[in-house]
């Protein structure tokens, strides 16, 4: 019947309706409700029949074992917490794409299970939330050709927590934060890469790289545990091993500079690898190395070892390897301070580069047959100690020499000038070439002591 001033009482309705203040659904907790499993998508699976949302608060707690099925569309919610350590819920793209998301945070004590069957791409994501692992999530191997993706904020792998990656995984998400103190596996033939200045923190339990751990432009902080395998990181970055950890880790630096802060433990290892592109390790504070630093050259570019405005004391072994490529090695260090225990092996040719910069030796440094290392800029060698064996080529130009003690085998060749030093109560075997220039000296020559002072095309002159 219509209402005074012929307005209908349905439309009228309708129209008192429209304009009442619209309100967001409320937060709905949601329990499941299926012991023998069933799809996330079902309203009938859960307590309120009704499909949760990301406004909900969702609860996996019921006893049993069973399976919750991601397949037929996406799941959400905006708080999932499985307790039940006997539920799993899969997660299964085919040609569609397949997520589970969580808006605010997800705690895991069950089993998630990623994979994909087709093109589709299949995602664990919290895109700015935490996810928790305290079970076990694993990214399997479907046989599809869809990536696998966590695209997460903080994503915690707690102490009690597996995550295994046996297909290749992406993690996504922009500053995202992976820390880890239970067990990281990623299969042989498989890579976890990341991307988008994340960071992954090693905060204890086990890094086990049996494929590829790959890091672009990146943080990896090393706190804690064991790393067994290789971390590589490309494109630069952030290299950091905190106070105290000393636990098993090898590292590649494929590529870009890469600061470095931390000691180097002895089971710990660092390769400075060089190819097509430059790679380079940077440190801006001091630091000691108990462990390996390696420098490979297999192509043009240069691999440096590099901390131009601070000291790295070595007292383990420094090694510029042999390589097949044409590119430099350069140490670019204002203070290498190789200590009693230390071992420098200089199989390349390489460059003391930096100016004014100051090498001193008490422990080995060996010069291999057929490679140069080569000073310059103003640079000092101190022989304090230990034995400094040449049996390819030493060559300072217009730098500082000073024979404080030990040994030299082989000959210390100077040229264009420069100061050679023989330090008070320095009696070790040692010979030098002076080769061209003036070259200032001073100190007592001892029995097992010579110099020699070669003109060719250049006048050469010893001045005392």
């Amino acid at each position: 019947m219509p209402g005074r001033g012929g307005i209908p009482g349905a439309i009228l309705l309708a129209a008192m309706a429209l304009g009442a203040p619209q309100h967001a659904p409320a937060q709905a907790a949601i329990n499941w409700d299926n012991a023998l499993g069933g799809a996330y998508d079902v309203a009938g699976n859960w307590d309120l029949a009704q499909v949760p949302t990301s406004s909900d608060s969702v609860t996996v707690a019921l006893a049993g074992t069973y399976t919750i099925d991601v397949s037929a569309a996406n799941a959400a919610a905006d708080v999932l917490n499985i307790t039940n350590p006997d539920a799993s819920i899969d997660i299964t793209a085919g040609a569609v794409a397949r997520s589970l998301s969580a808006a605010t945070s997800l705690s895991n004590a069950g089993t998630i299970n990623m994979s994909t069957t087709g093109s589709g791409i299949v995602t664990l994501a919290a895109f700015s939330g935490t996810v928790t692992n305290s079970g076990t999530i694993n990214a399997l191997n479907g046989g599809g050709s869809g990536t696998h993706r966590f695209s997460i904020q903080t994503l915690n792998n707690a102490a009690a927590g597996d995550i295994n990656i046996n297909r290749d995984t992406e993690y996504v998400d922009f500053g995202g934060v992976f820390s880890n103190s239970g067990d990281v596996a990623v299969a042989a033939g498989q890579t976890l890469s990341f991307g988008n200045s994340t960071t992954f923190n090693q905060d204890g339990g086990t890094l086990d790289v049996q494929g590829s751990f790959l890091m672009s432009t990146d943080t990896f902080n090393f706190n804690g545990g064991t790393i067994t395998g290789v971390v590589d990181m490309t494109g630069g970055g952030t290299l950091a091993i905190g106070a105290g950890s000393t636990g098993a880790g090898e590292f590649n630096i494929v590529g870009g500079s890469t600061a470095y802060s931390g000691e180097l433990a002895a089971a710990q290892t660092v390769n400075i690898n060089a190819a097509a592109v430059a790679a380079g390790l940077n440190a801006a504070s001091s630091f000691a190395n108990d462990g390996t630093i390696n420098l490979n050259t297999g192509g043009s570019a240069i691999a440096t070892l590099s901390a131009t405005a601070s000291t790295i004391t070595n007292n383990s072994v420094i090694n510029v390897n042999p390589g097949g490529g044409s590119g430099a090695n350069r140490l670019s260090i204002a203070v290498l301070q190789n200590a009693a225990g230390g071992t420098i092996n200089i199989g390349k040719d390489t460059d003391f580069f930096q100016f004014g910069g100051d090498f001193n030796n008490e422990g080995d440094v060996n010069v291999a047959a057929g490679q140069t290392l080569t000073f310059g800029n103003s640079t000092t060698f101190n022989q304090d100690g230990g034995t400094l064996d040449i049996d390819g080529v030493f060559r300072m130009s217009t730098d500082t020499f000073n024979f404080n003690g030990g040994t030299i085998t082989g000959e210390v060749d100077m040229v264009g000038g420069g100061t050679l030093a023989i330090g008070a109560g320095s009696t070790g075997a040692g010979e030098f070439n002076i080769a061209g220039g003036s070259t200032a000296y001073s100190g007592d020559l001892a029995a097992a002591q010579t110099v020699n002072i070669n003109a060719a095309a250049v006048l050469a002159n010893l001045n005392a």
